[in-house]
């Protein structure tokens, strides 16, 4: 017999997860990219705070390394259904992409990494629009035309600063990261599992990192200790777990619905900047930035009325 406490909680629980917004799948795409979007700024925020523990190749090998550990546990293989071809194409991009972000956002400042990342949503809809033929109004094209007017006013303060040349680092991941949210969902309208695209997406891009560390005489003079492999462990778990919500989140709606919530980093970036590496935006961030989260706000408006 369960105590009062139980019996409340109880029904508490029940009537929560019974509530008919969870029903909606523009909400729990919301909910997925939601929690993407925080395990890659928590990932972005420590690539910056031990980026003198170990260069970037050793960064993204080490993550990919443990992700993968993590996951092997959790498999079925029978939902590792192969497309050779395209799952490698994706897991090359998505190397790539991690290099170009990485090195991005180790530079450039937190707030300002996090703007420039906001812009792929321009190359996600529009390369959805291409290859997925997925339909996008007027409206959504004019918000996005002015999401990006925000990213600009960003972009116009930075024109003269040390750092502005790892911007195009950090524009050559957004393109990459765009195609790999196109190659994401093409792969699910397939029947593929998430799980089979997360492990290729782990375990192309370790190899590729893996020949790079091999061949190259300059990465076998870093030797890591106890403390930069446990730091590599908490990377990897969290990397597995941005690709497994990214996943989970093209897997129940639109990708041009998951991409302009990207714009959302913004508005965990500048805090988490602001706490953990004493980065203050200036007035023209919160400006952009208010632009930004309005238009997201507005998209997702719009999809969970029409789902």
């Amino acid at each position: 017999m369960s105590s009062p406490p139980g019996r409340f909680f109880g029904r508490f629980g029940n009537q929560f997860y019974s509530a008919p917004v969870w029903k909606k799948p523009a909400f729990r795409g919301f909910l997925w990219a939601m929690c993407s979007n925080t395990s890659f700024v928590a990932i972005m925020i420590l690539n910056k705070v031990f980026r003198q523990e170990f260069p970037i190749m050793w960064l993204v090998w080490g993550r990919c390394l443990f992700a993968l550990l993590l996951v092997i546990p959790f498999l079925r293989w029978s939902n590792l259904k192969v497309l050779w071809g395209v799952q490698a194409l994706r897991g090359g991009v998505v190397a790539g992409a991690m290099v170009c972000s990485y090195t991005a956002y180790r530079h450039l400042p937190s707030h300002f990494a996090a703007l420039i990342g906001a812009s792929s949503a321009l190359f996600t809809v529009v390369l959805a629009r291409i290859f997925l033929k997925e339909p996008v109004d007027s409206k959504r094209m004019i918000a996005l035309a002015i999401g990006y007017c925000g990213v600009l006013i960003l972009l116009s303060d930075a024109i003269h600063t040390s750092w502005s040349h790892y911007v195009v680092w950090a524009l050559a991941g957004n393109a990459l990261a765009a195609t790999t949210a196109i190659l994401s969902k093409w792969l699910t309208l397939r029947s593929i599992h998430p799980q089979s695209s997360m492990v290729y997406g782990i375990v192309v891009p370790l190899m590729a990192f893996s020949v790079i560390l091999y061949l190259d005489p300059q990465w076998h003079q870093i030797k890591l200790g106890a403390y930069q492999w446990q730091l590599l462990a908490v990377l990897g778990g969290i990397g597995a777990c941005i690709q497994y919500s990214l996943l989970r989140a093209y897997q129940v709606v639109k990708a041009s619905f998951v991409a302009p919530l990207e714009y959302a980093r913004l508005c965990l970036m500048i805090p988490a900047g602001y706490v953990f590496l004493g980065e203050i935006p200036t007035l023209w961030s919160y400006v952009g930035g208010t632009v930004i989260v309005g238009i997201s706000i507005c998209f997702v408006r719009w999809e969970t009325a029409e789902s």
